[in-house]
């Protein structure tokens, strides 16, 4: 019998790849016994299959809503595919698992309906789910039908045996979601990804990295375009620049963030001052990166989990609210520089003020053991239910 791990494990975006692996790493340690597997939600198979998969939807010469209906019948699919080939390759599934990452979202229709396959596929095989440190977005920002479509994956839950969110705002919204499975808190695994395999040179103290996303993405949250276009990068690489500090743009690899990086390093006042490093394709990639900085500043919030689980000081730029509750759980607060008039110098001198401070190790300590004790805390839970039949059954599986 195997545990299946979903989550947003393939995305190009590799952060997403980074809490992936750093929950299945540690729950393999805490329940040996039993195999655990980890899936990407949307049955892709490698990082290299990570891009995105969206171009030839809107190609087709037909209205939105068959469009998306369409694109929703053919993840379903996928995702039940996906599943019942790792049933027929395995001596069954014992237990999965739904987490981390910000999976709790309407604002489209990905996570919705992959939701609704995994959650299908568990009651009618009477699979026990386990939701784990995920984020939950505000239904505010949700999308009607998408909505609906969640609503739909969530109502019957009895397959549910557990759920633990990331944050406390998470936990609010979940419990206003489902308040008859009350969340616990676990914090994000990529707290302590840092026990990954990944090359990791001495630090640069000089060095600052700036975690670059498209302006694209903060408009869809945000409404507005100020604290992330060109001006915004350039402005701040020219405020550290001025303090006699060496730059090294990054994104976390997603797509649409390395097409923007191509147009900001195409900026004469940007490109004379700072470097670019090579797209990571991977979450040690992403590790190499930040461990290489002696600070970064990024809006991507697991660049800033990379750094945490590192020990390298970081600032927050905000453009969402999930990056307040990890700078709260991590009391790191004071290093969130929020959008507006200024923000690239008020981001430059957090910046210099977090190089200059020295960690709270006994917070950093805390909060790290907690990561690793509700991996654990998920871990007895699927071992109380599942018990020792699943691990006498159990086939290997190593992905």
């Amino acid at each position: 019998m195997t545990i299946l791990v979903f989550n947003d494990r393939f995305s190009a975006n590799v952060g997403d790849g980074l809490l992936a692996e750093a929950l299945l790493h540690h729950l393999r340690a805490e329940v040996p016994e039993i195999p655990s597997l980890g899936v990407d939600i949307d049955g892709k198979t490698g990082y290299a299959a990570g891009e995105d998969r969206r171009g030839w939807k809107r190609c087709l010469p037909v209205p939105f809503a068959l469009r998306r209906r369409l694109r929703c019948r053919a993840a379903y699919r996928r995702v039940r595919a996906r599943i019942a080939a790792i049933r027929s390759e395995t001596a069954g599934i014992s237990a999965i698992v739904i987490g981390g990452g910000q999976l709790i979202t309407a604002t489209s229709d990905y996570f919705p309906a992959r939701l609704s396959a995994v959650l299908d596929d568990a009651r009618e095989h009477r699979v026990p789910v386990y939701v784990h440190a995920v984020g939950v977005s505000e239904a505010e920002t949700w999308q009607a039908a998408d909505a609906r479509l969640l609503a739909r994956a969530l109502t019957d839950r009895t397959c549910l045996r557990r759920a633990a969110v990331r944050d406390t705002r998470s936990k609010r919204l979940w419990d206003l979601l489902a308040p008859e499975v009350p969340a616990a808190l676990a914090p994000d695994p990529g707290i302590v990804a840092d026990a990954l395999p990944h090359r990791r040179g001495e630090p640069d103290p000089e060095r600052v990295g700036i975690g670059v996303m498209a302006p694209k993405v903060v408009r869809e949250i945000m409404k507005a375009e100020d604290g992330a276009g060109v001006a915004f990068y350039r402005d701040l690489c020219g405020a550290l620049a001025d303090r006699g500090l060496r730059l090294r743009l990054f994104t976390n690899g997603d797509p649409g963030d390395e097409t923007f990086l191509d147009a900001l390093m195409a900026d004469g006042a940007v490109a004379g001052i700072a470097e670019r490093a090579p797209r990571p394709r991977d979450p040690a990639a992403l590790l190499e990166i930040v461990g290489g900085c002696g600070a970064i500043a990024a809006h991507r919030m697991h660049a800033n989990i990379a750094a945490y689980a590192l020990g390298v000081p970081h600032v927050g730029l905000g453009w969402d609210p999930k990056l307040e509750g990890f700078f709260a759980l991590s009391g790191r607060s004071g290093f969130l520089v929020g959008p507006g008039p200024g923000s690239a110098t008020r981001a430059a001198d957090a910046v210099a003020r977090a190089l200059a401070t020295p960690w709270d190790e006994a917070r950093r300590r805390q909060v790290r053991a907690h990561a690793v004790r509700a991996v654990a805390d998920l871990a007895a839970a699927i071992r109380a239910d599942v018990g020792g039949a699943a691990a006498g059954a159990a086939t290997p599986v190593r992905a």
